[in-house]
């Protein structure tokens, strides 16, 4: 811990009153100064009243690797999995889309479906929301507000014992530090 980050942090430390801290805090946040963004996200966390051990009252978000349509293997990746376009696509798009795929079935020399480009996006995260196993990541949320109606979001990931790791603070959060969610899809925990 760097000497700044120590000073920081026992100055916050010093005050008894935890809302007095998040407000201070908070009105460093809002101001862009970044005063207290030197504090590690742990102690941070624990100094405006926050248990990393104890989530059960933070929003939980399961997450699991996600599945590229790309990597599949299939032959005709569009046309062996137009169902998933069902319900996401016009009905009278959805039931031509769904005969060219017959099509394609019965010559495969074909080339694949000619799907839009959002389309095509459609159909890759039906995929991978499809093919989502089961939850790799879990990642626990919280806001703490201040009386001035400030947010300072936190988030943490939760192993598979219960462990957290990887505690990002709100300033982490502002510079784009948290998980990176394009690996993977939320599921229903």
């Amino acid at each position: 811990m760097s000497k700044r980050s120590e000073k920081l942090t026992a100055g916050l430390a010093s005050i008894d009153d935890i809302r007095q801290r998040i407000e201070l805090v908070a009105a460093d946040f809002k101001s862009g100064k970044r005063k207290y963004a030197p504090i590690d996200s742990w102690k941070l966390g624990e100094l405006l009243g926050l248990d990393f051990d104890d989530t059960s009252d933070w929003s939980h978000h399961f997450l699991a690797s996600r599945q590229e349509l790309a990597d599949s293997g299939f032959e005709h990746p569009f046309a062996e999995n137009i169902r998933l376009l069902e319900g996401k696509v016009p009905p009278g798009r959805y039931k031509k889309l769904s005969a060219l795929a017959r099509a394609i079935e019965e010559d495969s020399d074909r080339a694949d479906l000619p799907l839009t480009g959002k389309e095509a996006d459609l159909l890759r995260e039906a995929y991978a929301e499809d093919n989502a196993g089961p939850s790799d990541v879990t990642l626990a949320t919280t806001t703490l507000r201040s009386a001035a109606g400030v947010e300072l979001d936190f988030e943490v990931c939760i192993g598979d014992g219960g462990e957290a790791y990887d505690a990002r603070s709100p300033y982490d959060l502002e510079k784009g530090k948290g998980l990176d969610g394009s690996d993977y899809v939320h599921i229903e925990g």
